[in-house]
């Protein structure tokens, strides 16, 4: 943990990551069938190609069931511990309009918030123009509710 404490931590996501389904079930393991409720897409957690499975369910029992959950539990918790990190969450785009200048009307904003991290060891800022201070979690209760396809 001290040698967490050395390093700055800048964590990204887009609001909505969670709503795109990926090709893992809830249980990490791939899907076969339609009946299966698939994971969110960018959510490595499930993935035992990536995240062996029992360590993705300790993760998740630990951190949150969601990546949303993780998100926020995760950078609680390095706060409390004493870790510099910081987090934004882009407004209305997800994983992959992200990096898109065409989709991201917040281009500008989050290239020079990852140019200042890197460049100046400065912490993520949200700008509430650009940001949101909580993600939208439709997707994960459209999928407790077993109709993920509909959100």
């Amino acid at each position: 943990m001290e040698a967490y404490k050395e390093i700055t931590f800048g964590y990204y996501v887009a609001e909505n990551e969670e709503r795109e389904p990926g090709s893992y079930d809830i249980n990490g393991d791939k899907i076969t069938s339609s009946t299966q409720i698939a994971e969110p897409m960018h959510d490595m957690s499930f993935r035992n190609i990536t995240t062996p499975k029992e360590v993705g369910k300790k993760q998740r029992e630990l951190l949150g069931q969601t990546m949303n959950e993780r998100y926020r539990n995760s950078i609680e918790y390095c706060q409390k511990n004493g870790c510099k990190i910081s987090g934004i969450i882009l407004k209305g785009v997800n994983h992959t309009e992200i990096f898109n200048r065409n989709l991201n009307p917040n281009m500008d904003y989050f290239i020079q918030q990852v140019a200042d991290f890197y460049f100046k060891g400065e912490l993520l800022t949200e700008s509430p123009e650009a940001c949101v201070p909580t993600i939208n979690e439709s997707f994960q209760i459209a999928r407790n509710n077993k109709d993920y396809r509909t959100k």
